[in-house]
């Protein structure tokens, strides 16, 4: 629709996931211009507190979990000030990117939903599993789904 929010989930915790976060950006880019949508960018931080720091004198997960979504912010932020989005459309949150995305999602009204995906397969996929496979079915919008093997291959075409 015409107008409709576009929603980009961005994810900074490998370095190959940065150029995916581009080109689902400029495909989302494309997207806005042609509908004259309003792009925002999600992004989930979450909390992975090893157990061993507990047993570690004066250690403060409270501490630990705020400078995570800190960085992630930070993150975000400079991600959003490269490309000339604005800070009030940047989201971030603290929890799984499933629980997140879906929610945020659902209070933006999204009408089109840009999310990467790491292509796992057999063990990995199982054990590890799959963030689009978990929030295609809680997200009410058209959702597009670029795979890192995708930008992979455009790369090698412009060798």
């Amino acid at each position: 629709p015409i107008g409709g929010k576009i929603v980009v989930c961005v994810d900074f915790s490998l370095q190959q996931q940065l150029s995916l976060n581009n080109e689902m950006l400029r495909e989302a880019q494309i997207l806005s211009k042609v509908t004259k949508g309003e792009i925002h960018l999600v992004n989930s931080a979450p909390i992975y507190l090893p157990s061993v720091m507990l047993e570690v004198p004066h250690y403060s997960p409270a501490l630990y979990e705020q400078n995570v979504l800190k960085d992630h912010e930070r993150k975000l932020h400079a991600f959003a000030s490269r490309h000339h989005i604005p800070v009030a459309r940047c989201h971030i949150r603290e929890g799984m990117p499933d629980e997140i995305i879906p929610a945020i999602c659902q209070e933006l009204d999204a009408k089109t939903v840009f999310i990467g995906s790491a292509g796992r397969q057999g063990f990995m996929a199982a054990l590890i599993g799959n963030t689009c496979e978990e929030i295609v079915d809680d997200i009410a919008a058209d959702l597009v789904v670029l795979n890192k093997k995708l930008i992979k291959d455009k790369d090698k075409l412009k060798a």
